[in-house]
This record gives C-alpha cells, sequence and structure tokens, in this order.
C-alpha cells in the first residue's frame, strides 16, 4: 500500500492539471480502501491476534502525531517557500521510506494455528 501512497503522491508533485488529479483520486482510493482490511489481516498475520490490540494502539500514536502536525508543516512550507512542491515531495520520501521498512520486515514463523477457546 506504501507503493500505491508514493505513486499518487508522485503524480500530485508532477503536475497539478485535470488528468493528474483524476489519477491521484483514483490511486488516492484504492489504497486507502485497501488498507483497512488489508490491516487487519497482516497483523494478525505478523504478530499474532493477541497481540493486535495492542499493536494497534502503539501504532496509533505517531499516526495520530503525523495526522496532526502535517498539515501544520505543509501549511509552514507554503508560507515560507510559496508552494506545496515540498511538502508534496518529503511525503513520497517518507512512503518510500515506509515501503522500505515493510519490504524489510521479517516474515512470520509458520506455526500451529492459535485456539479460539481455551
Amino acid at each position: 500500500m506504501r507503493g500505491f501512497h508514493t505513486l499518487y503522491h508522485t503524480t500530485l508533485s508532477l503536475t497539478f492539471r485535470g488528468y493528474a488529479l483524476v489519477i491521484y483520486v483514483a490511486l488516492y482510493g484504492a489504497a486507502y480502501g485497501a488498507i483497512s482490511p488489508l490491516r487487519a489481516s497482516v497483523m494478525a498475520d505478523q504478530f499474532g491476534r493477541r497481540a493486535y490490540g495492542s499493536i494497534t494502539a502503539v501504532q496509533g500514536i505517531p499516526i495520530a502525531f503525523c495526522a496532526a502536525l502535517g498539515p501544520l508543516a505543509a501549511g509552514w512550507l507554503y508560507d515560507v517557500l510559496g508552494g506545496y512542491a515540498v511538502a508534496f515531495w518529503l511525503c513520497v520520501c517518507v512512503f518510500l521510506l515506509a515501503a522500505v521498512g515493510i519490504i524489510m520486515t521479517p516474515r512470520p514463523e509458520t506455526k500451529a494455528p492459535e485456539r479460539e477457546y481455551p
């Protein structure tokens, strides 16, 4: 999914024409529409179902922090530099780093399925 984020932010960064906005909206919708069901499945496979709540809570802190500060930082960059191009390229770089981190995450060991009831 981070690859989609990188792709649509790059598309928007390269041009501000009407067709680029249509491509951006299509890629953005596909990426964010797939995140919720895919995240739950991947997290359960990677960390186990018992740790799902804890991992979700730990992930929520930096996500909320970035969601709160991102628009402020983009606005500041606009005020200082007169445009959003740097903010979009920073997003592209961050998403590329996230994609590399995801690719480098080791696969979980295959183990016996967890029992639902004791």
